[in-house]
């Protein structure tokens, strides 16, 4: 049987921006892809210039089907409401949506999720259930928002903030141990660094608001760590 490896993607970008290193003949599962009844909005479409979330989330999928084709991965989409669609309070069920996805797979990687995105925990939160052995990854540009550390890129990080303490703090928070994970930092060279920026601007409609929110040249840097 062939070898399987499934990333799993809170949103239509995050596979693409944050495990890039992975995805060579990976299955990237997007786990908010639903797409909302008509005549819905949300903030960050809003932000993004979109005043129809419906036609909105069909346009993120097609162009998450030419970052993905890029990188040579198949996409599987669940069909969840992202969080800016959720109305109600109510909590997804998404170690149920995925259970069947993730069972099979020879390796499990999913966000860390730590910083502005529920979903992005609700996704780790649902892969540690699951499966024990699910390598987390530093979701980007979340994670890289002050700046990132400088065991992650090696030029020392920015010395008035303690990014490190802070990606520390919240780990332990979650309920991770950071002593009993293994980090490992995977440098993209020029060639796989530019590959990997066409296919983030394949997000079209996504590029300024997430390259405000982080620089790219962050991109080059992916972290996973390995329980």
């Amino acid at each position: 049987m062939a070898f399987r490896r499934v990333v799993l993607s809170p949103h239509l970008d995050d596979a693409v921006l944050s495990c890039w290193h992975t995805l060579d003949d990976a299955t990237v599962v997007s786990v908010f892809a639903g797409v909302p009844g008509e005549g819905a909005s949300g903030w960050w479409d809003r932000l993004t210039g979109g005043d129809d979330s419906a036609a909105r989330v069909r346009e993120r999928i097609r162009e998450d089907d030419g970052a993905l084709a890029l990188a040579g991965a198949d996409a599987v989409r669940v069909d969840l409401l992202d969080e800016q669609y959720r109305r109600n309070g109510s909590s997804p069920r998404v170690a149920e949506a995925l259970a069947d996805h993730v069972r099979d797979a020879d390796e499990l990687y999913a966000p860390l999720g730590l910083f502005l995105s529920a979903d992005h925990e609700l996704v780790r939160e649902a892969a540690l259930e699951l499966r024990s052995d699910a390598v987390l990854y530093a979701d980007h540009p979340h994670l890289g928002i002050w700046g990132l550390p400088g065991w992650v890129t090696g030029n020392g990080g920015t010395p008035e903030l303690d990014v490190d303490a802070a990606w520390r703090y919240r780990m332990t928070e979650a309920g991770l141990h950071p002593h009993s994970l293994t980090p490992a930092v995977h440098k993209l060279d020029d060639a796989a660094f530019e590959r990997k920026l066409a296919a983030v601007r394949t997000y079209r409609t996504q590029v300024a608001a997430l390259e405000h929110e982080a620089p790219f040249d962050q991109l080059r840097w992916e972290v996973t760590w390995t329980p």
